[in-house]
């Protein structure tokens, strides 16, 4: 019997050969990708460092300088650097940076009298350079760098320099930054010398962003500064509210930003805002910079307030005066107290109401009668309101002008006690009827002749003002005889005598009073 023969089909050979074929090219592409994706980040990677070495060259050079020259932007930045010491623009002193479009993005080029060069290319289009006070608020460059100047440079400057890499085929979440702080000191406050002197540190910027709507903050902060190496120690601190500072932490340096970042739960805080304070030492110089956070979360409760709408601080009121105010901060609820009064300068109270606001919004306090008012002046409009926590306040003080009316209402007289002695009396009100006190009135005897006439001063009596006339006895009138009586005047600061309502003239016999 012949052996068995063993081996494969041609169907067999070509399955397998097919299935090579795929698992082959699947892991060349899986390579090919590997490959490409390592050279771009090798790219971007190389940019960067590029860049950081560059912006360190920049730093290096400008923080020397002794000011930054008048002309410069957010493009193009010319410092003086007073290499001779001599307080004097030389040839050869000013150094010019410059962002300038290139094949690919931007390209950071350095200049002075021997020429220009590049120092970086593959940066982002946008603006970099930000020209700061000592107080980092932002300044137009002053500085005349012409050859033969003398420059005023008394004021220390500070420089923000930041910019944006550019990775080709690179697909990132965000912009890759690098950024740093230069401040520059003038030879006057480095003792000079024409050099900075000792270390300055600038916390340029912090900021906190609650990313994920947890109140967990990521806290960011760049240090900037002189003679210093990193990482320095930077610590983090918190303050809610107006509760004392909690939460000293450090932060970590991040040298792919030159920044410094951590963490800060708010959760805890029990405030509407929060400042953030972050602290930077060298172990011989310290900084410090801080940020108020507006906290997310529910709004805090409003506290309790009342406006007088009507009338308006300063006005000059008349006729009916509507009082009308504007309450809030009352809790869902529960309702709120509420008093008005109107209130002469002098202290007496000429107009009052109360009553109850359940909730927010506009609260009519009725009208007040101007023309009650018992005399021309200032009065004060006062409205308060109380909840069981709280309460406040308000008051306009308005003007009423035109006195009211006086009167002499009505004459009393008496002659019971005989002797033909008449006791008058004069009861004194204004045009509604009130009793005015201290009113002076004027009369003169018109009959019989020989009479005294006289003044006399309202006091109140059983409600009434009375004005009682000075009179002798009449030991000389006949029994036929009239006594009368003529009112020249009544008187009282912010009144007006009013004769046509007045008793002006009457008559008086042994039997009373003749009209």
């Amino acid at each position: 019997m012949l052996g068995r023969e063993e081996g494969m089909s041609l169907i067999e050979l070509l399955v397998v050969l097919a299935l090579l074929s795929l698992v082959g090219g699947s892991i060349l592409a899986v390579a090919t990708t590997t490959l490409r994706a390592e050279r771009t980040a090798e790219d971007l990677a190389r940019n960067l460092d590029a860049t950081r070495i560059a912006v360190e060259r920049v730093r290096d050079e400008v923080r020397g300088a002794d000011g930054v020259c008048e002309g410069s932007d957010d493009r193009s930045m010319a410092v003086w650097i007073d290499r001779a010491a001599d307080g004097t623009v030389n040839a050869g002193e000013v150094v010019t940076f410059t962002l300038e479009d290139a094949d690919i993005g931007m390209a950071l080029r350095r200049g002075d009298d021997d020429g220009e060069r590049t120092i970086v290319r593959r940066l982002v289009d946008r603006g970099v350079f930000t020209y700061l006070d000592e107080g980092r608020q932002a300044v137009l460059p002053n500085l005349s760098c012409d050859v033969g100047a003398t420059p005023d440079v008394s004021a220390a400057q500070i420089v923000d320099l930041e910019v944006e890499v550019e990775g080709h085929g690179v697909d990132t979440s965000g912009p890759l930054v690098v950024a740093t702080t230069i401040v520059m000191r003038n030879a006057t406050l480095a003792g000079g010398s024409g050099q900075p002197d000792g270390t300055i540190l600038v916390i340029a910027s912090i900021s906190a962003n609650d990313d994920n709507d947890d109140g967990v903050y990521n806290v960011r902060a760049v240090v900037g500064g002189l003679n210093f190496s990193h990482p320095l120690h930077v610590t983090l601190e918190a303050r809610c509210g107006e509760q004392a500072w909690t939460f000293p932490a450090a932060l970590a340096y991040e040298p792919f930003d030159h920044s410094y970042h951590g963490t800060w739960d708010s959760n805890a805080c029990g405030a509407a805002t929060a400042t953030l304070r972050v602290t930077a030492t060298d172990g011989e110089e310290e900084a410090t910079g801080d940020l108020t956070v507006t906290l997310q979360g529910e709004e805090p409760e409003e506290a309790l307030d009342v406006t007088i709408l009507a009338p308006e601080d300063g006005a000059t009121v008349a006729g009916e005066q509507a009082i009308e105010l504007a309450i809030s901060g009352v809790p869902d609820g529960e309702t709120a107290t509420v008093d008005v009064t109107v209130e002469h300068e002098g202290g007496s109270e000429v107009y009052a109401t109360s009553g109850e606001a359940a909730g927010d919004g506009t609260w009519h306090a009725g009208t007040w009668s101007v023309s009650d008012a018992a005399v021309e002046g200032a009065y004060d409009v006062s409205a308060s309101v109380a909840t069981a926590d709280a309460s406040a306040e308000d008051s306009v003080t308005v003007t009423v002008e035109g006195a009211p009316q006086i009167i002499v209402a009505r004459v009393e007289v008496d002659t019971s006690r005989g002797n033909w002695r008449a006791d008058v009396e004069f009861v004194v009100t204004d045009g509604h009827g009130s009793p005015v006190e201290g009113a002076i009135v004027e009369y003169e005897v018109l009959s019989p002749g020989g009479e005294p006439g006289g003044s006399c001063t309202t006091t109140m009596r059983g409600g009434e003002a009375i004005c009682e006339a000075d009179f002798p006895d009449r030991g000389n009138l006949r029994n036929n005889d009239v006594l009368t009586i003529a009112i020249e005047d009544v008187a009282r600061e912010g009144y007006a005598f009013d004769p046509s309502a007045s008793v002006t003239e009457f008559s008086v016999n042994r039997h009373g009073l003749v009209e």
